[in-house]
C-alpha cells in the first residue's frame, strides 16, 4: 500500500493556502541536490535547506484562502522555511540523515518524494528537454544487450519501452495546453492581439519546427527500425545465450512472468516491440 507510516497523508502540504510555496521549495531542493545548483561534494544541511526554502518563498505569492489547521500563519520567512521543512519531513517527502562520525544532519529527498517531484520540476519548463530521449534510450540499451549479453540493459530498454508513448505526446500536450491559455486570454478581453501572436509565435517557432523533427525519417522512424532490428538480433541469438539470459531475468524480474510454462525472454522482446508499433500509430493519428 501507498499510504502508509509517514506516507499516511502523503499530499497534505498541497492543502493549505501555501502549497504554491512547498511545490517551490521542492523545486529549489531538487535543484540543489539533483540540479544545476547541486553540488555533490557536500551534504545539505539544515540551514542550507532553510535559506533555499526562503528563497523560493520570497518569490512565491500565498494562495488567498480561508486558514486550514495545518496551514498556521508564521511570523517571518525564516520560520515559514522551517515550518515548511518540517511539514515535509512529517509526511515523507524530505528525510533527515544523521553522521554518526560527524554527528551532524543532512536532509534529502526521500525515494518517494523525488519521483513525485520529478514531474513538478519539468512542468516548470525553462530547461531542455529531448523529445525522443525514450525511444533512442530503449535502441541504446538492446544495444548494449546485444553486445554485453547483460540482461539489466535488456529490462533497461524494457522500462525505457513503457515510456515512448508519453514522450511522443509532450508536444502534442503543450500545444493543446497553448491553446486552452488562449482561449482563457480572449475570453477574459487580456490584451488579445498580443495572446494571439504569442499563440503563433509558438506555433511558427517551437511546434512546427519541433514536430517536423519528430515525423522526420531521422527520428520517429529511423529509432523505430534500428529497435525493429535489434529485437530481431536478440531472437535469433544463439540458444545458449538465450538460454541464459532467461534463467536471469527470472531471478531479476519474476514479476513480469505471466506463465510459467512461457519464455519471459520472448515476453520483454515482444512488450517492447508492441509499444514501438503503438508510438506508430500514435503519430498517424498526428
Amino acid at each position: 500500500m501507498f499510504f502508509t507510516d509517514n506516507r499516511t497523508h502523503f499530499f497534505r502540504p498541497f492543502a493549505g493556502k501555501y502549497r504554491e510555496q512547498v511545490v517551490e521549495c521542492l523545486r529549489i531542493l531538487h535543484a540543489h541536490l539533483y540540479g544545476s545548483l547541486a553540488d555533490y561534494q557536500c551534504a545539505f544541511t539544515r540551514d542550507q535547506v532553510l535559506e533555499s526554502f526562503q528563497e523560493a518563498i520570497t518569490r512565491t505569492p500565498v494562495l488567498d484562502e480561508e486558514e486550514e489547521d495545518f496551514s498556521a500563519p508564521v511570523r517571518s520567512e525564516r520560520e515559514q522555511a522551517n515550518w515548511i521543512l518540517n511539514l515535509l519531513l512529517e509526511h515523507g517527502w524530505v528525510e533527515r540523515h544523521a553522521d554518526e562520525a560527524t554527528l551532524q544532519s543532512s536532509y534529502a529527498f526521500s525515494r518517494v518524494g523525488r519521483l513525485f517531484t520529478q514531474p513538478m520540476v519539468e512542468t516548470a519548463g525553462g530547461g531542455f528537454r529531448t523529445r525522443h530521449r525514450n525511444t533512442r534510450n530503449t535502441r541504446n540499451a538492446l544495444q548494449s544487450f546485444l553486445e554485453r549479453g547483460e540482461v539489466y540493459d535488456l529490462l533497461d530498454a524494457y522500462e525505457y519501452s513503457e515510456r515512448i508513448i508519453s514522450d511522443f505526446s509532450d508536444v502534442i500536450a503543450e500545444l493543446d495546453e497553448r491553446k486552452r491559455l488562449l482561449v482563457r486570454e480572449v475570453e477574459a478581453q487580456q490584451v488579445i492581439q498580443q495572446a494571439s501572436d504569442e499563440f503563433f509565435d509558438f506555433m511558427e517557432k517551437r511546434f512546427m519546427p519541433d514536430l517536423s523533427v519528430r515525423l522526420s525519417a531521422d527520428s520517429v522512424e529511423k529509432y523505430r527500425d534500428e529497435i525493429q532490428s535489434l529485437l530481431r538480433k536478440a531472437k535469433r541469438k544463439q540458444k545458449k545465450f538465450k538460454a541464459s539470459a532467461e534463467i536471469e531475468l527470472r531471478k531479476l524480474a519474476p514479476e513480469l512472468l505471466q506463465d510459467k510454462q512461457a519464455s519471459l525472454y520472448y515476453h520483454i522482446l515482444d512488450s517492447i516491440e508492441s509499444r514501438k508499433i503503438g508510438r506508430a500509430s500514435c503519430r498517424e493519428r498526428v
